[in-house]
């Protein structure tokens, strides 16, 4: 028959374990000697014994190793862990529905964070619109006062202009175009301009002759004349 060899040339062979499992449901398998579990086992049958060694660490296990070694030594099963012995409490398992819960309140808040962030910078944004504003608002009202002042000059300075050439034209009205000294009191047909003093008038028809003489404001044939008294 041929057997069974491996790539390495020895023969397959099962692998002895140092200790025999036991049947489920009649306690614990045996420990391996010179192992944390035959160390952890020795103290606890010693705490059960009462012949604890001074100076022993407390030993942490759970209750149920402690009932199946008390049943293995053939003593009474404690309902409480002897002294030394400490209860291993085992973690409790979560569920992903409750890791998502228990990690959630971090989300919610760095959400929470987030949006106050956000919030203050909207504030902030906010405000320094409204400073620019009323900055605006000062310099507009400002520019408004400067135009209005310049407007009410403009307007002034208008009157006074239209004042200065009413009196000029009422004085130009009072005076003799040709000499600008006495008032014109003659008046020129057929135009009836009356522009001209009397002694203007006789001393421009006789430089020139009659049917040659003109109306000095309009050029037109002077037909004849008037002498006008004012009372």
């Amino acid at each position: 028959k041929l057997a069974f060899f491996r790539p390495g040339g020895s023969r397959m062979a099962k692998k002895q374990r140092p200790y025999n499992k036991e049947p489920k449901g009649k306690g614990p398998p045996a420990p391996v000697p010179g192992s944390n579990r035959t160390i952890r086992r020795e103290r606890v049958e010693a705490c059960l014994k009462g012949t604890e060694v001074n100076g022993w660490p407390v030993v942490k296990t759970t209750m149920s190793e402690v009932k199946a070694i008390a049943k293995k030594l053939g003593i009474q099963i404690p309902a409480e862990p002897p002294p030394g012995v400490e209860l291993f409490v085992p973690k409790p398992r979560v569920s992903r529905q409750e890791q998502q819960q228990q990690t959630k309140p971090a989300s919610t808040s760095l959400e929470a964070l987030k949006a106050t962030l956000k919030a203050k910078e909207a504030e902030n944004r906010q405000r320094e619109v409204e400073e620019k504003l009323a900055e605006c608002q000062e310099r507009n009202k400002e520019q408004a006062l400067a135009l209005q002042q310049l407007v009410e000059q403009q307007v002034a300075l208008n009157e006074t202009l239209e004042q200065k050439l009413l009196k000029r034209q009422s004085a130009q009205e009072d005076e003799c175009i040709i000499c600008r000294n006495k008032k014109p009191d003659t008046v020129i047909f057929p135009c009836r301009h009356q522009h001209v003093c009397s002694l203007c008038l006789h001393d421009l028809i006789r430089r020139h002759n009659s049917r040659a003489a003109a109306c000095p404001s309009c050029r037109t044939p002077i037909g004849f004349f008037s002498t006008v008294y004012r009372l």
